[in-house]
C-alpha cells in the first residue's frame, strides 16, 4: 500500500512538473518522451492548457465547459488599454461586434445552463439575435455614431437609461446617477438585429473607472418574443442557480413608458466579477416586439428612456 501511494505521488509530481514546464515553454513535451507522463495527461488538462494561452478574443467563445478562464463577454481589458480615447472606444465596439457575430443564442445558453430543458425553454422563447452591453468612460456622445459605423455597425442613437442609472445609485448609496445609453445596431434602426448598449454615466472619472473595473453594466441580452413566456424563463434561470441582480430587489423593472420590462439574472463567474444575462420582455399589451427603438423607447413624456 505504501509503495502504491509513493508511486501515485510520483505520477502526480511528474504531471504537475509537466504542466509547469508547459506554462513556461507554451508547448507540451513530446508525449513519447520517457521524462513525462504522456498518456496520463488527460485530454481535458491539455485542452485547458491550450485554451489558457489562446488569444483572449478566442478564449471568450463558448466551448461547452461550464467554467471559463474569462467572463464570456468582457471589454474590460480593452477599456483599460492606454491609447487615444476614440481608438480605445472603437476597439471596444469591434470586440462587441466580433462577439455578437461569433455567438448564437444557443451558444450562450450552452455556456450558461447545465440542463438541456432549461436551454430549450429559453431558446424557444427568445428572438434569435443577441445584444451586449458595457459601461464606458468615453463621454463624446456626438461622435459615437461615426465611430460605431467605422466598427461595422449600421445605425446608432442615444437614449436615457432608467435601469443602469438606478443600479449605479444603488451601488453608491445615493439617488439614481444620470446615465446615457448609446445604442449601435448591426441593422437599420427598425430592423431586428444584434446591437450593443454603451452606458455613459454622468460621474467623475475615478468612480467611472471603479465601475468599469467591477464590470458594472456588462451583460449579454436576450429579448422575449412574448411576455407570456416570462414565468417559464424565470423558472429556468432559477433552476440554473441564477439570482436576480440585488438592486432589482427580486423583481423585474418596467421601463418608464411601460413598453417593456427588464430583469438581470446573474451568478459569479469562475475567475472574477459576475456573469449577467438580461431578459428584455415586451409589455403584456404588445402583440409583437420588433425592436423599432424610437417607438418602443419613447416614454409618455416624449423622452427616450430605457
Amino acid at each position: 500500500m505504501i509503495i502504491e501511494m509513493l508511486a501515485l505521488s510520483g505520477i502526480l509530481y511528474v504531471g504537475l512538473k509537466a504542466l509547469e514546464d508547459y506554462d513556461q515553454n507554451k508547448s507540451l513535451p513530446d508525449p513519447g518522451s520517457k521524462s513525462v507522463i504522456g498518456d496520463r495527461l488527460s485530454d481535458e488538462i491539455k485542452a485547458a492548457c491550450n485554451q489558457r494561452h489562446q488569444p483572449e478574443d478566442e478564449r471568450l467563445q463558448p466551448t461547452g465547459s461550464i467554467c471559463r478562464f474569462q467572463p464570456l463577454f468582457s471589454v474590460r481589458e480593452t477599456l483599460f488599454t492606454e491609447g487615444e480615447p476614440d481608438s480605445v472606444f472603437e476597439q471596444c465596439l469591434i470586440d462587441a461586434k466580433r462577439f455578437i457575430d461569433a455567438n448564437s443564442v444557443s451558444d450562450i445558453l450552452h455556456y450558461a445552463f447545465e440542463r438541456e430543458e432549461s436551454r430549450r425553454v429559453v431558446r424557444e422563447s427568445v428572438h434569435s439575435f443577441l445584444h451586449v452591453g458595457f459601461l464606458s468612460p468615453h463621454r463624446d456622445l456626438a461622435n459615437m455614431e461615426g465611430l460605431s459605423k467605422r466598427a461595422g455597425f449600421l445605425s446608432g442613437f442615444t437614449v436615457t437609461s432608467a435601469v443602469v442609472s438606478r443600479e449605479l445609485g444603488y451601488i453608491e448609496g445615493c439617488a439614481n446617477i444620470p446615465t446615457a445609453i448609446f445604442i449601435a445596431k448591426l441593422g437599420k434602426i427598425d430592423e431586428d438585429s444584434g446591437y450593443v448598449e454603451v452606458f455613459v454615466p454622468n460621474a467623475e472619472g475615478p468612480r467611472v473607472r471603479k465601475w468599469m473595473d467591477n464590470e458594472v453594466g456588462t451583460h449579454i441580452g436576450l429579448i422575449l418574443e412574448k411576455s407570456s413566456a416570462l414565468t417559464e424563463i424565470e423558472a429556468a434561470f432559477r433552476r440554473e442557480d441564477f439570482q436576480v441582480a440585488p438592486f432589482m430587489e427580486g423583481k423585474k423593472f418596467d421601463t418608464p413608458g411601460k413598453e417593456a420590462s427588464i430583469i438581470y439574472y446573474e451568478k459569479p463567474s469562475c475567475i472574477r466579477g459576475k456573469f449577467r444575462i438580461e431578459i428584455l420582455s415586451p409589455c403584456s399589451t404588445s402583440s409583437s416586439f420588433r425592436l423599432n427603438f424610437p417607438n418602443c423607447m419613447r416614454s409618455r413624456a416624449g423622452v427616450w428612456e430605457w
